[in-house]
């Protein structure tokens, strides 16, 4: 639900930019601004944005719903196969780093 506080001007928005981005951090909710008095666009942090545009669900609770999903599913790997993999792809990257040098 808006409050009518969460309503303001571009102009507002415009001579008092930092202020503004720190209200829209702290308080996660989306600002309409207007233009002439009549709404010309939403502006919202992007923790926010992800959350709506993933239909509601925090970002940070999908990637731990996905994660639950894969172990149920048995898309696993053990502590030293990733390991190994890391290392492997680091020395990949290290090499080709080393050729275009």
């Amino acid at each position: 639900m808006m409050d009518p506080g969460d309503i303001r001007p571009l102009t507002e928005f415009q001579r008092n930019t930092k202020a503004s981005i720190a209200r829209l951090k702290r308080t996660r909710r989306p600002e309409i601004l207007t233009v002439n008095g009549r709404a010309a666009l939403v502006v919202l942090d992007p923790k926010t944005f992800a959350t709506m545009a993933m239909g509601g669900v925090d970002p940070e609770e999908a990637a731990i719903m996905e994660g639950i999903a894969a172990i149920m599913s048995g898309k696993t790997v053990t502590l030293n196969k990733a390991e190994a993999t890391i290392k492997a792809h680091r020395a990949s990257a290290k090499r080709l780093r080393r050729r275009s040098a």
